[in-house]
């Protein structure tokens, strides 16, 4: 029988206001999204979905581990969002330094 699994929160509300970057995965893409919530990976309808909750548009996102096969598709998606000034793309043991 399959379980169904209940999302919580993304980001806490009182955390919400300190943040100004995020590191944030994004594994699947959108049409994907029955084989990321069984996985707990996010895609980026359902990430720009929660961020959006934050209401908030001046955090700087930082998206990581997207899974190669899929990689071209969900660029474009994100590269759609029209939310988020700030959205990087990070590389293979990419290091930041804040």
């Amino acid at each position: 029988m399959a379980r169904s699994v209940k999302k919580g929160p993304f980001i806490e509300a009182h955390l919400a206001k300190k943040i100004s970057k995020a590191i944030i995965e994004c594994s699947f893409s959108s049409d994907m999204d029955k084989l990321a919530l069984q996985t707990k990976h996010l895609t980026p309808q359902y990430l720009f979905k929660q961020l959006k909750n934050l209401q908030r548009d001046d955090i700087s996102l930082y998206i990581n581990h997207m899974k190669p096969s899929f990689l071209k598709k969900i660029k474009k998606e994100i590269s759609q969002n029209k939310g988020f000034k700030c959205i990087n793309i990070l590389k293979d043991e990419e290091i930041l330094n804040f």
